[in-house]
């Protein structure tokens, strides 16, 4: 690949963005390879200051705002939100021990709502036994359990989701309650007696 000629605005620009900008991205804003532009820096003396790369005072607003929306987004996502790098974001978020609830990839999920039962009824995604799914390659993940992680941490192993309402489709948090599997029948069971079913 042919060495790049670069202008006086180019030089300028670089020198200007040297130390706001992570390699990869300066090495996409000029249309260079990020060995082209390590050499271009070591050539001119252009010092790339490491520690800025992770600064950015941030305030205890955008600090709450992070922990709250840390398992809807990537990210990505979550440094175009804030106006910060991956690099920064990822620093700030070991410096302050911030770690995502679900293990789970964010997914969009929209419902709509029942106003007699106050049940959140999943439209954004395929039923299966009832309940509504999403799937990451070949496993199947139950968005009634993402729903329920977001709100409330994580479900302890050996435990399971029980619905207030009696509705499996239904995946309101609030309508949720952890249980043990057999107390779980014997409920689901004592149920049906009331209502004469058996």
């Amino acid at each position: 690949m042919k060495a790049k000629e670069w202008t006086e605005n180019e030089f300028k620009k670089l020198k200007s963005l040297a130390n706001k900008k992570t390699i990869r991205e300066l090495s996409e804003i000029f249309g260079v390879t990020k060995g082209q532009l390590q050499y271009k820096l070591k050539k001119e003396k252009i010092i790339k200051k490491r520690t800025l790369w992770c600064k950015h005072r941030w305030t205890k607003g955008e600090l709450k705002k992070l922990k709250n929306i840390i398992n809807d987004y990537t990210n990505k996502q979550l440094a175009k939100i804030f106006n910060v790098t991956e690099v920064m974001l990822i620093y700030k978020l070991r410096q302050e021990k911030i770690k995502r609830t679900s293990n789970i990839k964010p997914v969009k999920i929209m419902w709509r709502v029942d106003k007699k039962t106050g049940c959140w009824i999943c439209t954004s995604h395929t039923k299966s036994v009832d309940r509504p799914i999403f799937t990451r390659g070949k496993k199947v993940f139950s968005i009634v359990r993402v729903m329920y992680e977001k709100e409330k941490g994580k479900i302890p192993k050996g435990m399971v989701i029980r619905h207030t309402c009696d509705r499996k489709d239904c995946i309101n948090p609030s309508h949720m309650v952890l249980g043990h599997p057999k107390d779980n029948h014997k409920i689901y069971f004592e149920k049906l007696k009331k209502k004469g079913l058996i």
